[in-house]
């Protein structure tokens, strides 16, 4: 409804409507589908919500009256913040290096390595 603001799937995948709708169609491929919070099934198990750029799986359908699609049964498959930190860790592993070494001290859940390069 174009009267209390709330912009239809059509509009966002058009271009039109809000500026956040929009960044979100150039980002990413397909039309914008609709959801809602209930149709999430981690919010009922955990009361964790979705964020932006989470990737998720879901079901989609139309309704047949207003031909607007809809997710249900949405499952997060990984959260943008988990994304973020293994593209970190594996830019991390790419630009080390390969040593040997030997540990020289234990700890309760860490310790130190001495490289035999040095």
């Amino acid at each position: 409804n174009k009267n209390n603001g709330d912009t239809n799937a059509t509009d966002a995948v058009k271009g039109k409507g809000p500026s956040r709708q929009r960044e979100m169609t150039k980002q990413q491929k397909g039309p914008i589908v609709r959801y809602t919070i209930e149709d999430y099934e981690g919010f009922h198990d955990r009361g964790i919500g979705l964020a932006r750029n989470d990737l998720v799986e879901f079901n989609i359908f139309t309704e047949k009256r207003s031909g607007l699609k809809y997710a249900r049964n949405i499952v997060m498959v990984k959260t943008e913040q988990e994304r973020l930190e293994e593209e970190r860790e594996k830019a991390l592993i790419e630009s080390s290096t390969y040593e040997q070494g030997v540990v020289t001290s234990l700890k309760t859940g860490y310790g130190f390595l001495r490289s035999n390069r040095r």
